[in-house]
């Protein structure tokens, strides 16, 4: 986290007393070193997985995938009909186009294979690492359990700010 924005965002909070910003600039100073730790596990755990994916240019071949019938993905989506909007599997969301031939389905049914073996290789690599990693896993559970716990002492000053805030979207 960014220190002095989060503190300048805290103490710019007018809605909320000088004793609950003391509360919640308490706490992130409390909890500031387990953030640091947290980044370089997080770090590490990254670096071990590109690591272990050495040799797997993944973007590159999902990128060679996706390009592939981009005409086609492009037909699917400009020709909705309502029922297919309704349809959350890409399988059936596929299936139920109207503007497709049987050929062009079942040609973007087969990249959506070849995409979920991409997907395979990735959660397998992942998983791997992890398991190799489980004591640095464990140490990152604990620091965000401490976080939760810390955080959830604070819930009913951040509801208050909720309240008072508009999120703009």
């Amino acid at each position: 986290t960014d220190d002095v924005g989060m503190e300048s965002y805290i103490t710019g909070l007018t809605m909320l007393t000088e004793q609950e910003k003391a509360q919640l600039l308490e706490t992130e100073q409390k909890l500031k070193e387990d953030f640091k730790t947290l980044d370089r596990i997080y770090q590490t755990l990254d670096d071990r997985l590109d690591q272990a994916l050495q040799g797997f240019d993944l973007e590159k071949m999902y990128d060679d995938v996706m390009s592939k019938n981009e005409s086609l993905w492009k037909k699917l989506e400009d020709n909705l009909t309502p029922e297919q909007e309704e349809v959350a599997d890409e399988r059936a969301f596929i299936k139920a186009s109207k503007a497709l031939t049987g050929a062009e389905k079942d040609t973007l049914l087969k990249e959506v294979e070849e995409r979920e073996k991409l997907d395979k290789i990735f959660e397998e690599k992942e998983a791997e690492v992890l398991r190799e990693n489980s004591a640095l896993v464990e140490q990152a559970e604990k620091i965000e359990e401490k976080i939760q716990a810390e955080d959830a002492k604070n819930q009913s000053i951040w509801d208050k700010v909720a309240q008072y805030e508009v999120i703009d979207e």
